[in-house]
């Protein structure tokens, strides 16, 4: 008795719990409202059914039963308030209880029968057996078959009007109808064959105790269909329910079995420890659990084979085949849109990618209409933005939802989705997912979410793969167009030694196509080509500026070519490149331009040469006119021979100084000081330069400044410098010298490619005039003065005395601010610094 009454009141308390449970879930919903009227009816019911059962008088014992049997009478009732209320989500719960007014007069009057003696007639109580008090015996009357009639016709009629509504409905509604149906089913069959079936016509009145135990089953069924945010469909429940079913009575079964055959094993051999045959049937029960649960799992499956559902298996096979491609970003989500269609059986799925701050339908593309967008801030993409799992329309409507959540759920619904998912990469959210209703009119199901949530979870890693390789194929396009397109010539080898790049312009210089060129040993390229590679793969050093002649159908081709070994992060070497231009077109203008510029130095140096030796030549003609006339003045002829012996000397001196310009005597190269050579030709200029007020400064910044030089022309040419700094000068200013070590490439007449050595480097600064950029370009020419007097070829012959030296100049020069010469000489090898 106690057992039974404790357990009856458990069941009592998990009925109520389990009603609160779901109103509180989402009180606004009429659903949930109507939900917890039944859960109360239903403890109505088991109050008076345990308070009848474990009850000794009689009248207390008829007043219980009528109290059950109001509260049966209204349950069909209310089952069909919950129909409405699914069916008809918008009604109030006033207007729901008053639906159907014609069947609630009907249960008025089947209560109010039920409340007279013609429904019990007398109770009879029984006497107890072993101590064990028996529930009292109801002794029914005709009312009773009011009831079941009444009762039967109600079972009727919300089995119709349910299949009905099945029929009709999709989605979320037509699941919570199933559910509702299968509960009520349950429950009803329980509840009839232990408070009418067994009693009644078997005679056996204590299995009204067991009655109450159904509330849970029915409760629970239905309070999982219309309150779960994850709901399974029908045939997945009945699928884990017969499972788990079968495995308790199998697993009870067999620790009864294992611990009586232990017991009685113990009995007979006198065996100490009466605990250890439990034990036993523990472990027995512990390692039999799992193998056990998928054979009944295998066979529930087996039994609810074709009631639908996804296939997990098959789909996350598709999705390791789509892992494990390598695929650009397009064609990985077309394979996703169908994978997801064909394992959730929908076709109106739309995947969105972000695009300038948008979310922009990819797929299905869109050829008239505009495309979908969401706004990269709107609440719908900020609530799947902090989503792990997907946001199921019908799902999050049964729940209580947050002002956002609702927002997101009218943008879900403007978008004529029922789910959307948010796929996450490394930066954030990176694809929308939204899916239309299932073709089939089923839910997405728990299992279906999973499903989702796996193709999901393997379509980010496959998108991020994909990711990396449109990029590679893109950076591939963008460079193969590059090179395309490049004015140079670009041949790359790889390790192998063979050809993998051979651009258009490779390919119009040398008259070879690509097909013929690529993958082949680069020594099957062109002669000068192929051995500037052979330089640069065999010696591993670079080439730079190197002029080639690439001779084709009879032409010659003229290029400059550069190359050089490229490796990997770890040194390896990955290849060579070799890149060209053709500077046929340009070779050809130098040799225009060397010609004009020797034509126009020769019409110079003859302009030049006719006014300096004209003067001269003009004084010798009028002393020569005139001698016939004065020949017998004596001063005349005195005068006469000096002026005719000084102009003749003028005009020698133009010659040598002529001939120094065009053929520079060849230095006789010495080691010497270069702050020696320069202290000569300070000495000729310290006089004039005292007299202007001119002030020399000296800086020498080369301990060790040994040089191979001329020891007259270099100091002539530096005189020359020096010189054309006092004219810049003037009166007043400051010139000065300074020495140093420099590296770099200063030689003229050294290759492009060579590598940088050390020189002396002579700065000669005065704070003069200074020249125009016209003046600038032109100091070194021949006969170029800005003076009065000189003939302009100083610093020419300079120039030409410092190239044969080897060595260059640098003119730095601003008007009003002075002129700097910088002058580089080589360093001897082996000298100190």
């Amino acid at each position: 008795m106690i057992v039974f009454f404790i357990a009856h009141g458990l069941t009592l308390l998990a009925t109520l719990v389990l009603g609160l449970a779901v109103f509180l879930a989402n009180p606004r919903r009429t659903t949930n409202s109507v939900f917890l009227l039944l859960s109360l009816f239903i403890a109505g019911w088991l109050a008076c059914l345990t308070l009848g059962i474990h009850t000794t008088e009689a009248g207390w014992a008829r007043r219980c039963i009528q109290a059950a049997t109001l509260c049966s009478v209204i349950l069909p009732q209310v089952v069909n308030w919950l129909r409405v209320s699914i069916k008809y989500p918008q009604k109030s719960p006033l207007a729901v209880v008053l639906h159907a007014p014609a069947w609630l007069a009907l249960a008025a009057v089947t209560a109010a029968v039920c409340c007279t003696p013609l429904y019990i007639r007398q109770i009879i109580l029984p006497e107890s057996v072993a101590g064990l008090q028996l529930a009292p015996m109801p002794d029914y009357g005709v009312g009773v078959y009011l009831f079941a009639l009444y009762f039967s016709l109600s079972f009727l009629v919300l089995l119709v009007l349910f299949i009905r509504d099945v029929r009709r409905l999709q989605g979320l509604a037509r699941t919570e109808m199933q559910f509702i149906l299968l509960g009520c089913a349950l429950g009803l069959l329980y509840g009839f064959s232990t408070c009418l079936l067994l009693p009644f016509f078997f005679h056996m009145p204590q299995a009204v105790r067991f009655a109450p135990f159904g509330a849970i089953l029915l409760n629970g069924v239905i309070a999982y269909g219309i309150a779960t945010q994850r709901v399974l469909e029908v045939a997945l429940f009945l699928r884990r329910l017969l499972a788990y079913t079968l495995l308790i009575v199998y697993l009870v079964g067999l620790y009864l079995l294992v611990w009586w055959l232990s017991e009685f094993v113990w009995e007979q051999f006198h065996l100490p420890g009466a605990e250890i045959p439990h034990v036993l049937a523990a472990v027995v029960i512990a390692f039999s659990m799992t193998p056990t649960h998928g054979v009944f799992q295998r066979f529930a499956n087996r039994l609810f084979l074709n009631w639908g559902g996804s296939n997990v298996a098959q789909t996350s096979q598709k999705a390791g085949a789509l892992l494990r491609s390598v695929t650009t970003i397009d064609e990985l989500l077309r394979r996703f849109h169908r994978i997801v269609a064909e394992a959730l059986g929908t076709d109106e799925i739309t995947i969105l990618v972000p695009e300038a701050g948008h979310f922009v339908q990819t797929v299905p593309a869109v050829a008239s209409a505009m495309p979908l967008a969401l706004g990269g801030d709107t609440l719908l993409v900020r609530e799947l933005e902090t989503r792990s799992t997907p946001l199921v329309l019908d799902a999050a409507l049964r729940g209580r939802a947050t002002a956002q959540l609702q927002a997101a759920m009218i943008q879900l619904q403007q978008a004529h989705a029922s789910v959307a998912l948010g796929i996450k990469g490394s930066s954030g959210l990176c694809v929308i997912l939204l899916l239309g209703p299932r073709l089939s009119g089923r839910i997405y199901s728990a299992v279906e979410q999973d499903t989702l949530q796996l193709l999901a979870s393997q379509f980010a890693a496959a998108l991020e793969n994909a990711r990396l390789y449109t990029q590679v194929q893109d950076g591939k396009i963008y460079n193969d167009l590059l090179l395309d397109h490049l004015i140079n010539g670009v041949i790359a080898v790889n390790a192998e030694g063979h050809v993998n790049i051979f651009n258009r312009e490779a390919q119009r210089v040398t008259g070879l196509t690509q097909e013929a060129v690529l993958g082949q040993p680069f020594m099957r390229l062109p002669a000068p080509l192929a051995a500037t590679l052979r330089e640069i793969w065999g010696e591993n050093r670079r080439v730079l500026n190197r002029e080639l002649v690439l001779k084709r159908d009879r032409n010659e081709i003229s290029l400059r070519a550069g190359g050089a070994i490229f490796t990997g992060h770890a040194g390896a070497r990955l290849g060579a490149l070799l890149v060209f231009s053709d500077i046929t077109d340009i070779k050809r203008l130098e040799l225009q331009i060397r010609r004009s510029d020797r034509l126009a130095s020769i019409g110079t140096l003859s302009a030049g040469m006719a006014h300096e030796i004209k003067n001269p030549l003009t004084a010798l003609k009028t002393f020569a006119q005139l001698l016939p006339e004065r020949y017998e003045d004596a001063e005349f002829r005195t005068t006469f021979s000096k002026l005719a012996q000084t102009e003749i000397e003028r005009i020698d001196g133009i010659v040598n100084q002529l001939l120094e310009f065009s053929r520079p005597a060849k230095p006789l190269l010495a080691q010497a000081s270069l702050r020696q050579l320069i202290q000569r030709p300070l000495k000729l200029i310290s006089e004039a330069a005292y007299k202007k007020r001119i002030f020399i400064e000296t800086h020498f910044n080369a301990a060790d400044d040994t040089l191979l030089a001329d020891l007259n022309l270099l100091p002539q040419a530096l005189l020359n410098f020096l010189l054309n700094a006092l004219d810049a000068l003037g009166d007043g200013g400051r010139l000065t010298l300074s020495t140093s070590l420099v590296e770099g490439r200063y030689d003229p007449a050294a290759p492009a490619d060579a590598p940088p050595r050390p020189y002396f480097k002579l700065d000669i600064s005065d704070s003069g005039c200074g020249m125009t950029p016209e003046t600038l370009l032109r100091i070194f020419d021949p006969f170029f003065t800005t003076k009065s007097s000189g003939t302009g070829l100083g610093l020419t012959v300079a120039h030409g005395i410092l190239h044969e030296h080897g060595g260059s100049i640098e003119v730095e020069s601003r008007v009003g601010e002075g002129t700097t010469f910088h002058l580089f000489f080589p360093r001897p090898s082996g000298s100190a610094a």
